[in-house]
């Protein structure tokens, strides 16, 4: 079967018991469960990956090395968190000391648009928590 959306989908419904990725390598259902996991594919209620999942597993596993290492990806993840994590601080601190300075001082030290700035003072923090 082919490392397509549709050849991932075989896998997981057991149409087929494994895949050959480009290394020649065999990917089983066991190892898509543990992909869809690692990647944070969105599923339904019932843990099947929606239709965009299928497609984001299947190009993944077409890389010329086949199936890429998931400590890799967990490496991006915890850079990304670790940005929105500073991002939650900043605003914070644009928050409680903006009405201390203007705007475009606050704007040139946080590397960010006046428009920005404002924006950033008048968001409420829950809402800034909340976002993905």
């Amino acid at each position: 079967m082919a490392l397509t959306s549709k050849g991932v989908r075989a896998l997981h419904d057991g149409d087929v018991d494994h895949l050959v990725l480009a290394d020649g390598r065999r990917f089983t259902r066991d190892d898509l469960t543990t992909y869809v996991q690692a990647l944070r594919i969105k599923t339904d209620d019932a843990g099947v990956p929606l239709d965009r999942g299928w497609q984001v597993v299947a190009r993944c596993l077409r890389g010329p090395d086949g199936a890429p290492d998931l400590a890799e990806l967990a490496e991006i993840r915890e850079a990304a968190e670790a940005i929105k994590a500073a991002e939650r601080r900043r605003d914070q601190l644009i928050r409680r000391y903006a009405a201390n300075w203007t705007p475009d001082a606050v704007a040139h030290q946080a590397s960010l648009s006046t428009q920005r700035i404002h924006q950033i003072r008048t968001t409420q923090p829950a809402e800034q928590e909340s976002s993905p």
